[in-house]
């Protein structure tokens, strides 16, 4: 699906009220003309008091490494996860492999799977 090019001339946009306002932006409800659409858009104001561009990158960098830092917690715990389905997979199917053994060795086999079953119980504590 290909991305709409939206224009970049203020004359292009209708705008409504504010939505909320930052330290060096505020966000309005506006209407594309182009494209009859309503969106926000956000408008730079770098003569507010002690508001400037590097305020403003200061401001964006902070944002996107919070936002760094939250993807990178869940992709911590996923992995986390992944390894604990992982580990929980392979004694499964241990277990399965145990209890799926020829008649001779049925006797052992039960045992291992006890044995097997007891080590799955204690790794869900």
């Amino acid at each position: 699906m290909e991305r709409k090019k939206y224009p970049i001339r203020a004359e292009d946009y209708e705008l409504f009220e504010t939505v909320g306002e930052g330290v060096s932006a505020a966000v309005h409800r506006a209407r594309c003309i182009p494209f009859d659409e309503i969106v926000a858009i956000k408008v730079l104001d770098f003569e507010r008091k002690n508001s400037d561009l590097l305020e403003a990158s200061h401001e964006r960098e902070k944002e996107l490494l919070q936002d760094i830092t939250d993807l990178q917690w869940r992709l911590l715990c996923t992995q986390e996860e992944l390894q604990r389905l992982k580990t929980k997979n392979a004694q499964m199917s241990q277990l399965h492999t145990t209890n799926h053994q020829s008649p001779q060795k049925q006797g052992k086999g039960i045992k291992q799977g006890q044995d097997a079953e007891a080590r799955l119980l204690d790794l869900k504590c």
